[in-house]
């Protein structure tokens, strides 16, 4: 298997993938010697000596001489081959029933909503996954072995036992999911798989590349991040082990503890909302001691502020960096000192530097800080939320 830098596989099992497109890099041209050729939207309208007609965007109508209808929400409710309408009832996106002529299809799910059997035309088959959830055979009523499939890597399917029975009529295979042995594609909801050719048919949805970072995950073509054997992808839009992989480049859980991995910009966005937060709510508070105080903060307002201090730099900003908690623990030693040597009464110009030092200013260092870490290039912080209380930030 060869790629090149974006992604793309240029050479699997002796066949050469063409990418002639200047400007779109992933549009596959060429495969096998034979050509495709895309509309403006990535969808295909000539597939390797196919004709494909596209409506609604993204959603396949027809396939040669197959059509697909589709509800409102974008799911296959019928598709007609050969003359034959195949009709789905659904239940959000869960097949319950396929009807085709005097034939009848009904899906048995098990307790985690995993297709585990059939029951085609009131005769019940029962299926054997392996590790990876491939239909590898199924079994009778009398677990007698009825079919067997082989799959390669990427999902290429071979019928090797009953392949004129029960095992040409169940659809699902690979992964458990929908096959189409009139196209050879795989049903992934959103788009068509082509296992031989290790690619969705079409570009992915546009509103996801703005969700995905990183250099493969610009390819709008590319299945389960071409990592077949690891992920699986069950809606067409994102590879289950794929997400938990972006989540935990983003989080990072531990013994007590939650980490959120901010890139620069959002420390930068997250800095400014706060300050702004902060001072308003700074303003908000003067007022109200001053409205209480007659212009001057009372001994009792003071009295509380050691243990005000070390709750507001608990909240949200005080406690984000180790300059800030030492501000705030040298407010909260000022603060005792000063009412030990008068007995409890304050100064105005004491109460003051009190409420700069464990209010204000534990902010404004915290959130220049994360101002000028974000403008670094390529630096963020790491924003950690303790569970039994307390935040920090580190850069």
């Amino acid at each position: 298997m060869v790629y090149d830098n974006y992604g793309n596989i240029v050479k699997k099992n002796g066949k050469v993938y063409t990418y002639g497109n200047t400007v779109w890099k992933d549009l596959l041209t060429g495969f096998d010697g034979k050509t495709i050729s895309y509309d403006a939207q990535g969808n295909p309208t000539s597939y390797l000596g196919h004709t494909l007609t596209w409506e609604k965007g993204r959603q396949l109508k027809s396939f040669g001489g197959n059509t697909y209808t589709y509800n409102a929400n974008g799911i296959r409710t019928s598709k007609t081959v050969g003359g034959v309408k195949h009709t789905y009832t659904l239940e959000g996106t869960k097949i319950l029933r396929e009807t085709w002529g005097a034939n009848t299809l009904i899906p048995i799910y098990d307790n985690e909503e995993s297709v585990c059997g059939i029951l085609y035309n009131n005769t019940p088959y029962y299926f054997i996954k392996n590790l990876q959830g491939d239909v590898i055979a199924i079994v009778d009523k009398d677990a007698q072995t009825v079919a067997r499939y082989s799959y390669d890597a990427w999902g290429v399917c071979t019928v090797t036992q009953n392949s004129a029975g029960i095992a040409a009529v169940n659809p699902f295979r690979y992964r458990c999911y929908y096959y189409d042995t009139d196209t050879n594609l795989y049903y992934l909801q959103s788009r068509y798989y082509d296992a031989s050719v290790g690619r969705f048919i079409n570009s992915d949805d546009p509103h996801m590349l703005v969700i995905k970072e990183g250099t493969l995950f610009f390819n709008s073509f590319a299945y389960c991040d071409n990592d077949p054997v690891n992920q699986v992808d069950r809606d067409g839009f994102f590879s289950v082990r794929g997400i938990l992989k972006k989540i935990r480049e983003y989080v990072d859980f531990g013994w007590g503890r939650v980490t959120f991995k901010l890139n620069r910009v959002t420390s930068i966005v997250l800095a400014i909302i706060s300050l702004l937060y902060r001072f308003g709510t700074i303003a908000k508070d003067v007022r109200s001691m001053q409205k209480i105080t007659n212009n001057k903060f009372a001994t009792a307002i003071v009295a509380t502020l050691p243990y005000g201090s070390a709750m507001m730099t608990g909240e949200i900003i005080s406690w984000l960096c180790d300059v800030g908690t030492v501000v705030a623990v040298l407010s909260v030693v000022f603060t005792f000192v000063c009412g030990c040597c008068t007995g409890g009464t304050f100064t105005v110009v004491e109460t003051i530097l009190n409420f700069l030092l464990s209010y204000v200013l534990p902010t404004i260092i915290a959130c220049v800080l994360m101002i000028y870490y974000g403008f670094k290039k390529g630096i963020g912080c790491r924003y950690t939320i303790n569970l039994l209380g307390g935040s920090s930030v580190s850069f």
